[in-house]
């Protein structure tokens, strides 16, 4: 993780003007995430998915939201909550699928409950996504039952 802080962190995702850079910086969170406390790399995920003007910054932090939570490297509390408030409501499609698919790493009962209404959402690529994340989860459950091969 070289030099960054988690203040420099904080400080360059919520100052930085140049979208290609808080790119990066959330980037940087995944590779740093051992020498990082994941409740703070997960929290600050949140918030640039939630608060950050360009779209595709947020898509990233969906993303990578996912990927950690995928790899248990988060709890993944607050971003459950942000991610389905991303995938219902964002005003980007782009957001909002990978919002959508990001939450087809957590396998809960609400996920399912949650994917499958977003299956009849207005917008086709939103609803496309939803029905992927069901598949992967369900995927992922029909392996983990047949255990060790």
């Amino acid at each position: 993780m070289g030099e960054l802080s988690m203040e420099s962190l904080q400080e360059g995702l919520l100052r930085e003007t140049r979208p290609p850079r808080r790119m990066d910086l959330v980037e940087s969170l995944v590779q740093g995430i051992g020498e990082l406390p994941g409740d703070f790399v997960e929290s600050l995920l949140v918030r640039v998915l939630r608060d950050d003007e360009n779209c595709i910054v947020r898509h990233e932090a969906a993303f990578v939201l996912g990927r950690l939570f995928g790899r248990g490297e988060i709890r993944g509390n607050l971003a459950w909550d942000a991610l389905s408030k991303s995938a219902l409501s964002d005003p980007s499609v782009v957001v909002r699928h990978e919002a959508a698919e990001s939450l087809g790493w957590f396998p809960e009962k609400r996920t399912i409950e949650f994917l499958e209404q977003l299956i009849s959402d207005r917008n086709p690529e939103v609803a496309d996504t939803a029905k992927l994340g069901l598949m992967r989860m369900f995927d992922e459950l029909k392996g983990s039952q047949r255990g060790p091969e």
